[in-house]
């Protein structure tokens, strides 16, 4: 049977909240706000907002732990290209290229990112950076609500798996957020997400400005894929304020020309849920579905490793099982052998008895010392038993230790060797044993040597090695070096 999962999205004027199993929607409320509580999806009364979410779940009687929506105009999204790295080393590389990418400071920010394409020499990666500031007043809110976040996600990317299309454009207008979406082969290749001007109120006077968006937002797009570009035959899924208006859409997509539909529901429900409201919830519900063939397959949890309920490493769970195992040995060993112990003293009480009472029966005294014989030998494998389970778990412990140590160092000096490269220098592969070697080219010569100089400034390294260096026939100096750790 499915898991029940509850969804919740805190948009201007509302919260929205959905409870689902499989594809059944079991529970939804929209439970109005008071106009400033909430703008451009910042939370701006904390304190109000979390007496609303309190409300709202002591009439829904539901658990606490939730997947959460975000809106956050000012988000930006990328699909980068890095050389197939080590997992070790993958998120300090993702970082280093956000800050290439990405005009945004990095301490502003969160970064989230998945693995969207493997091919022979490098991965594409699907990357989203969104507002630190959002997401910390959101985290924050619920925690004074009491209500747990399990997962988050970005409001583009749930539309985007709310469809059920592969290829598609979404555009989605609420209060004065807006968003729009192009996806093809179930990768969103484009998304915008913007705030509108203040004095845009009704829908005639926001309308132009998505309008302009949209046309910009295709002419990027086709402008950077001239061999597939979009063209009235990709269908265009619109929501919120714009569904409500169908006599809106032709002026929407203007030359485009496509056909347009509100997002279809993809949830069952009784005849009183109106769907549409809800679009966001149901996108944010699908993370926890299996999917067909359509919808987006980006689905990542937004939410930073800080607010995520903490998982049990999987050496805190192994070692404790293991040792609990052992103890639970020892202590059978332990009961075994005091059980033979007894069995001892007991027999050695029978054969003082019956030596003393009844002396003349030499034949079962001496049945009684075979007993006891045996028995002794039974105990003794138990007892080597427990030294060599002691010694195992003693030599366990010591390698715990020493792989704890080895994980340490090769992460200090995987996050120096990252954070040293050179603009000027472009790393192909990082390779672990006795010594690790890296491989790359450089525009030239004298920028592997000052490399190699910084690295060995470190004093983290015993050796560093310039194993090869050559001019390729792109005019760059692909060069190997071996480092020795200390």
């Amino acid at each position: 049977m499915a898991n029940r999962v509850t969804t919740l999205f805190i948009e201007d004027t509302a919260i929205k909240l959905m409870v689902t199993r499989g594809r059944q929607a079991e529970k939804w409320a929209s439970v109005p706000l008071a106009a400033g509580l909430v703008k451009h999806g910042l939370i701006q009364d904390k304190e109000q907002v979390a007496e609303k979410l309190k409300e709202t779940f002591r009439w829904a009687k539901i658990g606490n732990k939730v997947i959460l929506g975000l809106s956050e105009p000012g988000s930006l999204y990328r699909i980068i290209t890095l050389p197939k790295l080590p997992d070790a080393i993958l998120d300090e590389a993702i970082k280093r290229e956000a800050e290439r990418v990405i005009p945004l400071p990095q301490n502003e920010i969160y970064l989230a990112y998945q693995v969207i394409a493997t091919r022979q020499d490098d991965m594409q990666f699907f990357l989203a950076a969104f507002s630190r500031n959002a997401v910390d007043t959101l985290t924050s809110t619920l925690q004074m609500a009491g209500v747990k976040p399990a997962s988050l996600d970005l409001v583009p990317l749930a539309l985007c798996r709310a469809i059920d299309k592969a290829t598609a454009i979404v555009v989605s207008l609420r209060s004065s957020n807006f968003e729009i979406a192009v996806m093809v082969d179930r990768v969103p290749q484009v998304i915008r997400s913007l705030s509108l001007p203040g004095e845009a109120e009704s829908l005639i006077d926001k309308l132009p400005t998505i309008a302009e968006e949209l046309e910009r937002t295709v002419s990027f797009y086709n402008s950077s894929h001239t061999d597939k570009p979009l063209d009235n035959a990709i269908p265009v899924f619109v929501d919120g304020e714009l569904a409500q208006a169908p006599d809106t859409w032709p002026s929407l997509v203007g030359k485009l020309g496509s056909t347009v539909t509100p997002i279809p529901s993809l949830m069952q429900a009784t005849a009183d849920f109106d769907a549409s409201q809800f679009t966001v919830n149901i996108g944010l519900a699908l993370k926890e579905n299996d999917r067909d063939i359509s919808g987006t397959i980006v689905n990542f949890n937004a939410l930073p490793k800080a607010f995520q309920p903490e998982k049990p490493k999987l050496s805190r769970v192994i070692i404790p099982i293991g040792a609990g195992i052992g103890v639970l040995i020892l202590v059978f060993l332990a009961m075994q052998t005091g059980s033979i112990k007894n069995d001892v003293k007991t027999l050695n009480t029978e054969t003082a008895t019956a030596q003393g009472g009844i002396p003349k029966q030499n034949t079962n005294i001496a049945a009684i010392k075979d007993q006891i014989t045996a028995v002794q030998a039974k105990a003794q494998p138990l007892q080597d038993q427990i030294k060599a389970i002691t010694a195992d778990a003693a030599t366990f412990d010591k390698l715990t230790g020493t792989l704890n140590g080895r994980r340490d160092q090769v992460n200090t000096d995987t996050s120096k060797i990252i954070s040293l490269i050179p603009s000027t220098i472009s790393i192909t592969s990082i390779n672990f044993s006795d010594a690790i070697t890296v491989s790359g080219s450089a525009a030239s010569e004298a920028d592997v040597f000052t490399y190699s100089r910084n690295l060995s400034s470190t004093g983290l390294f015993s050796y560093i090695i310039l194993n090869s260096i050559s001019l390729n026939s792109d005019g760059k100096y692909d060069f190997g070096l071996s480092i020795t750790p200390k």
